[in-house]
């Protein structure tokens, strides 16, 4: 049977069950799969591009189903999992009002039912008047055993541009809130408030009711995905919400960063800390979480821009929420756009880095391999174009990867690609 290599602290302990210790020691793998190979292909013939992509099970039969939305036919398609994979062909499909770029999606369980829902972002605009047009508000599709339904469920009004909305734990009660993230609204100075609102589903209503709003005062937020993520950062088992503002193009005169505020009853209100762009530089919007040095703390990874390029920069958590200053990967071929994701992809037990530029493997003691074991194929990276999902049911986490249509040379079409976890074959 092939092997891999394990850590030496790892190895260590295995060898109480041992006779010596030195070498290396070999252990069972968990994954069916090579890392990386192709499992399904689901082709746009008229995508052009789907900035948003998002897996959960919609209908409880505990398969992983996708959700893309598209454009410029601005539709939203829900692909069903089945025993057997991912089906090709779109059993759901939702027209949406704003035909000039895709929504912000994602899947959670909002209502406390057991299935996910979906949530999707607005999009609102500033006219030369001075005055805004809000083109598609905030829209909650509620699951259930027989899928999505074909009309939004519920619709949040009065939102400025709604770059990131979630499910998520962030007041530590039953259940998970929508996090709706909040960032530029295309005000002529840039300046402006990164902020997040929480809302708790009414059962008895069947209203979302805002629970309480946090917010990042003087931050740009002209961003590709300004606010927000979540995680446990501090070990008490609720999601700490963080905002984070970051640039297109950097620059001096904008002020950028990462702020962490501990989950508690009633929703988000402490801040724990909070690193600008001197610390941390320029974040360019996308950020994960995950336990990288396995200590029962959450850890942040973000791209950011320095002096001598993109890197990524880990951050450690800790039980006050403070984050430590981690490693940092200079990463040249990273895509400036794009989002990162964090999971066990190889079945070792360590989290790993999921980027637009390729998958970097976690390594025991909270570090990350400094080159890409392995390279996705596209030519156009979507923006929020990454999620993860056991698709084949080996315990290993594959990888969603979604591609636009090159709209600089016109070739070819938007594409969704699900590449297995899996093992890395010594050299």
């Amino acid at each position: 049977m092939a092997g891999e290599r394990v850590s030496s602290s790892l190895w260590c302990l295995l060898t109480i069950l041992a006779s010596s210790c030195g070498g290396t020691v070999t252990v069972e793998k968990r994954c069916n799969e090579p890392l990386g190979r192709v499992l399904l292909q689901i082709d746009g013939t008229s995508w052009q591009q789907h900035d948003g992509i998002a897996v959960g099970d919609i209908n409880g039969d505990r398969y992983p189903d996708l959700v893309t939305g598209d454009e410029p036919n601005a539709k939203l398609r829900c692909f069903l999992g089945t025993a057997s994979g991912i089906s090709i062909s779109a059993s759901w499909t939702v027209d949406y009002p704003y035909h000039s770029d895709s929504p912000m999606i994602s899947l959670g369980d909002v209502d406390g039912d057991g299935v996910d829902d979906l949530m999707m972002g607005g999009r609102r605009i500033r006219l030369p008047s001075g005055t805004y047009q809000t083109l598609v508000e905030p829209e909650l599709f509620l699951g259930s055993r027989a899928g999505l339904p074909n009309t939004a469920t519920f619709k949040l009004s009065g939102h400025r541009e709604a770059y990131s909305i979630h499910a998520q734990d962030v007041d530590c009660s039953p259940g998970r809130e929508l996090v709706l993230g909040e960032g530029w609204d295309e005000s002529i100075d840039f300046s402006d408030t990164v902020s997040a609102e929480v809302h708790r589903w009414n059962p008895t209503s069947k209203v979302l009711l805002q629970e309480g709003t946090v917010g990042i005062d003087g931050y740009a937020a002209r961003a590709t995905k300004p606010a927000n993520n979540a995680g446990d950062i501090n070990g008490d088992g609720c999601d700490d919400l963080m905002l984070i503002s970051g640039h297109e193009f950097p620059n001096s005169n904008h002020r950028d960063g990462l702020a962490v505020y501990l989950a508690s009853a009633g929703g988000p209100s402490k801040k724990a800390w909070e690193g600008n762009d001197q610390e941390i530089g320029y974040p360019a919007a996308a950020v994960s979480v995950g336990d990288f040095n396995r200590d029962g703390y959450g850890d942040v990874v973000l791209r950011a821009q320095e002096p001598k390029g993109l890197v990524f920069k880990l951050l450690l958590g800790s039980s006050t929420g403070a984050m430590i200053m981690g490693q940092k990967v200079l990463v040249p071929d990273e895509a400036w756009y794009g989002a990162l994701a964090a999971a066990d992809v190889n079945g070792d037990g360590v989290i790993d880095l999921i980027a637009p530029s390729g998958v970097f493997l976690g390594v025991d003691g909270g570090f990350l391999e400094t080159t890409a074991v392995f390279h996705f194929a596209h030519t156009a990276l979507a923006k929020d174009s990454l999620s993860v999902a056991d698709v084949n049911g080996d315990g290993c986490q594959d990888m969603f990867v979604a591609s636009r249509r090159d709209t600089i040379e016109g070739r070819g079409f938007g594409s969704v690609t699900v590449y297995a976890g899996g093992n890395v074959e010594e050299p």
